[in-house]
């Protein structure tokens, strides 16, 4: 419970650090993970580098804090996953939309530090691709709930561990 509370916290600090060019939101926390909008690819882009800087110092700090068995398991290992829709909400509160549950599907696909993105994303955001030195490479194709056709789903960006000394390797 604690890791999942320093994972949401991590979250929302990253977005607080964030210099945004239009609008983010922090939604609610589903489970283990977070929901935010974003109403401009820019901004999710830079949040994701942050969150994952975020994620890196955290686990860091925990597990020096830590015995040295339990270190390994309290290490972030977050995926983003970038979806376009509309959602509204139930009772001023609960998101309701298509777009979150669809979400929910294709997170599946990526895995640790990765950002991917659905194909409607790619097409509305390739503009931002070549000033973010991005290329998306396609990883799969799913059906989403409530489409009838397959979508493609791209890999848009891994986060670079490299850079750290990480005890937890």
């Amino acid at each position: 419970q604690e890791r999942v509370e320093t994972f949401v916290t991590a979250c929302v600090a990253a977005l607080g650090k964030e210099d945004l060019r239009s609008s983010a939101q922090f939604v609610k926390q589903t489970g283990d993970a977070v929901l935010l909008m974003f109403s401009h690819f820019v901004d999710v882009y830079s949040w994701w580098t942050l969150a994952s800087d975020e994620f890196v110092a955290v686990s860091m700090l925990r597990t020096s804090e830590l015995d040295e068995k339990f270190g390994a398991t309290f290490q972030i290992d977050a995926k983003t996953v970038v979806h376009l829709g509309e959602v509204t909400y139930s009772g001023g509160r609960d998101p309701i939309a298509l777009a979150v549950n669809q979400v929910f599907k294709v997170e599946k696909v990526f895995g640790p530090g990765q950002l991917g993105i659905t194909d409607v994303v790619r097409k509305v955001a390739a503009p931002q691709y070549k000033d973010l030195k991005l290329e998306p490479r396609e990883v799969g194709e799913a059906i989403l709930p409530g489409d009838n056709e397959k979508t493609k789903l791209w890999l848009l960006a891994q986060y670079d561990l490299s850079k750290y000394d990480l005890a937890f390797d």
